[in-house]
């Protein structure tokens, strides 16, 4: 059953199902937007849906969700999309928008892939100052997306223990890479959706509460290098080897390929779902929950 509104205004984050408006307005950059799987939300008037490019809008559905609007152009700015359809007549335009696949009905028009070096010490993910264009460059460039590469080089700290905090959750990139970084830099993570490859190094601390890593990419060939993973979930269908020795408190594989690269493993918790798992001759150390419920385990 849809219930039916004249104006409605949201700043937060949202869970919707199907609803009827005149004026929808999105007032909620950094947020994310949660239509129930396969509702209709109707617009009839206006509809107003702008994130920026330090904090972009999530429209997200697990499955299918349909905004219709009957005529006019509705133009949308810094949004992540998934499983979104557009239709009703009205054309649907989204500029520098991500698209994570299920859309139909939008023009999407997504940012140019780019290289982002992390300047002036600590700082927030969030603050496009922090970000640049070249190593010790100048900042103020939009954060990275999920197409975009993260290097924290020699140039990124000035002091001991300076903190890279992410205040984005999740944060968005393509590959990390720590190595050049020196200074021992903090990095409070949070959760980190990464479609690329993972560089961390021996003398960085990784920190804060809820830390996830988790690996989306649909691409073959990437790598992991870390001391440590507090949390590491493969929810892309491309592949990754390590590179190095791994420690990690929780690893659940639900989707792709995963290779040891015949090096030691010690985990707390270890559970593949689906996917694949290929552990060579690596000494696998599992502390408290080893779970196979699906998938591909070869050892």
């Amino acid at each position: 059953t849809s219930n039916t509104f004249g104006k409605a205004v949201f700043s937060g984050n949202v869970n919707m199902g199907s609803n009827v408006f005149d004026t929808l307005v999105f007032n909620n950059p950094g947020k994310t937007i949660t239509l129930s799987a396969a509702s209709t939300v109707t617009v009839n008037d206006s509809l107003s849906l702008n994130g920026s490019c330090s904090q972009y809008i999530t429209l997200e559905s697990t499955a299918q969700a349909t905004i219709s609007k009957s005529s006019g152009n509705v133009t949308c700015n810094y949004l992540i999309l998934k499983n979104q359809r557009a239709m009703g007549g009205a054309v649907f335009t989204a500029n520098n928008s991500i698209d994570l696949g299920g859309n139909t009905g939008w023009n999407i028009s997504s940012p140019g892939a780019r290289t982002l070096y992390w300047v002036g010490g600590s700082g927030n993910w969030s603050d496009p100052n922090q970000w640049a264009l070249s190593s010790g460059g100048a900042g103020g460039n939009c954060v990275p997306n999920f197409a975009d590469d993260v290097l924290f080089d020699a140039n990124s700290f000035t002091a001991v223990n300076q903190v890279v905090t992410n205040d984005a959750i999740p944060a968005y990139c393509r590959s990390m890479d720590w190595s050049g970084a020196l200074y021992n830099p903090r990095f409070a993570a949070g959760r980190i959706n990464l479609y690329g490859s993972l560089t961390l190094i021996d003398s960085m601390v990784v920190s804060g509460s809820g830390v996830e890593w988790n690996f989306k990419s649909s691409a073959t060939g990437n790598t992991i290098t870390a001391p440590y993973l507090y949390q590491a979930d493969f929810n892309g269908s491309g592949s990754w080897i390590l590179n190095d020795t791994l420690s990690c408190g929780w690893l659940e594989i639900n989707q792709g390929t995963f290779q040891s690269g015949n090096y030691p493993i010690s985990l707390g918790t270890f559970r593949i779902w689906g996917g694949a798992a290929y552990l060579g001759t690596s000494l696998i150390t599992c502390g408290s929950e080893y779970n196979v419920n699906g998938g591909t385990l070869d050892a």
